[in-house]
């Protein structure tokens, strides 16, 4: 149960400075995602290793659900497939039809990332949090009168989804935590 607190406080945190850098630079790094997959496989092992210290089998600790959060090493994986290939295929559509870019590949990454600790339902709610935030936010930002096309404006500018998904990462993992104490 330890490693799984140490992970999600690690996981935030980083989501955190990844939101930071997004807003500063229209841009996530790489190396941030491959940081939370490799928290995510650090903290995969740590389930074992505290397994084992109890007497407990490591690889079906490894395995198994996560105390407190139910999200298994399956559903992580699946998580990370869903999640990220279907706003990767989305994003594809979206820009076949519209000639713009949806988002970067960055966001498509770390929604995958996001999938690993969260799962397939635990993403999907982190994602639908992100994008209420982030349509509340982009209709405060715009000063565009009510006759005026609003969605040339949005599709006309750029914008961090970081900040968005690092807040429904964090509304998912409260709800995942209190659903399972």
């Amino acid at each position: 149960m330890f490693a799984t607190v140490v992970a999600y406080i690690a996981f935030g945190c980083v989501m955190v400075a990844i939101a930071v850098t997004d807003v500063r630079t229209l841009q996530i790094a790489n190396r941030s995602v491959l940081l939370l997959v490799g928290l995510w496989a650090l903290w995969r092992i740590a389930l074992g290793a505290e397994a084992a210290v109890g007497g407990f089998d490591f690889l079906l600790a490894v395995v198994e659900a996560a105390p407190l959060t139910n999200v298994s090493l399956a559903e992580g994986v699946l998580g990370a497939i869903i999640l990220g290939g279907g706003l990767l295929v989305f994003t594809t559509i979206w820009e076949a039809f519209t000639k713009k870019a949806a988002m970067g590949g960055g966001d498509i990454k770390l929604l995958a990332a996001m999938g690993l600790f969260l799962g397939i339902a635990g993403g999907l709610a982190a994602l639908a949090v992100a994008c209420i935030v982030f349509a509340i936010v982009g209709m405060a930002k715009q000063k565009v009168p009510l006759t005026g096309k609003p969605y040339e404006v949005i599709l006309s500018h750029s914008a961090a989804f970081a900040p968005a998904l690092a807040t429904g990462a964090w509304v998912s993992m409260a709800f995942l935590l209190a659903a399972n104490l």
